[in-house]
């Protein structure tokens, strides 16, 4: 069977199929179909309990789909596993885990390296440049737990960077971060983007997806719509899966109608 080409004939970065996700009886995500351009970054959006997580679990294989199938750049992820990175949330990490900042981050270069090879000193400079690219090189040597939560998100940051991938997918990484850390991981994101990478983040702030976002995925349980931001971030769409939380919907768009207009009420 053919696959759907991206620009210049090349296949999507990703392409789901069919996606079906139970835990014990309860579907988390139904027959969920959708095709991620390369070289977007994308906002995967829903309220608590969409599944959002778990789509990117089940793409990495973290869990096992009931059914259905994914292709990254035309390849299933075994194939493809070098080209992608995956950043899990932060609190499902073993923080008192003997390792330090610089061990955590030299572990993206592993996917990398043969089963028994050591990182070179290469690898090491790369590791020390990537803590260095968000800021943690003096905390290189630290044990991880003794980290704050944005420091740890900008470890799971430079790990990624590391693995030099071509789609990246993180999981909630403004979580527990303060405001100028957020700000310093969207730069250092949208570097990336500029690099035609593809990057498919799980976000809850509506407020900033039109700011850090180029594409949404609107996830609840089943798919409710993907596309360019502004297709998609619309009131009628997000009051299908946010019901009666529209106090905050309706300030993002005001706050979208501030920008259009210059800033005049």
């Amino acid at each position: 069977m053919s696959q759907p080409c991206d620009r210049k004939g090349a296949p999507p970065a990703l392409e789901v199929r069919q996606l079906t996700v139970h835990y014990r009886e309860a579907p988390v995500l139904w027959n969920v179909e959708l095709t991620l351009p390369r070289g977007v970054m994308a906002a995967v959006v829903g309220p608590n309990g969409a599944g959002k997580s778990t789509l990117l679990k089940a793409l990495v294989g973290a869990v096992r789909p009931t059914s259905g199938t994914a292709l990254f750049f035309g390849e299933s992820f075994d194939e493809a596993r070098s080209r992608v990175a995956y950043v899990p949330q932060r609190a499902l990490v073993d923080w008192t885990f003997p390792i330090t900042a610089f061990e955590l981050v030299l572990m993206g270069r592993y996917g990398k390296l043969g089963l028994l090879a050591r990182p070179s000193r290469a690898d090491k400079e790369a590791a020390y440049a990537a803590l260095d690219k968000v800021g943690m090189t003096s905390f290189a040597e630290r044990q991880i737990g003794e980290l704050s939560g944005g420091q740890q998100q900008r470890l799971f940051l430079a790990r990624a960077l590391l693995q030099e991938a071509d789609l990246y997918l993180m999981d909630e990484p403004f979580a527990a971060v303060d405001a100028a850390t957020e700000k310093s991981i969207v730069t250092l994101l949208k570097e990336l983007k500029e690099q035609r990478k593809t990057l498919l983040l799980v976000h809850h702030d509506l407020t900033t997806v039109r700011d850090y976002f180029d594409w949404v995925i609107l996830l609840s349980t089943c798919l409710v719509s993907a596309g360019p931001t502004e297709e998609v971030l619309k009131p009628e769409l997000l009051s299908k899966i946010y019901g009666q939380e529209l106090t905050l919907l309706g300030e993002v768009g005001r706050l979208s109608q501030q920008k259009t207009t210059g800033g005049k009420s």
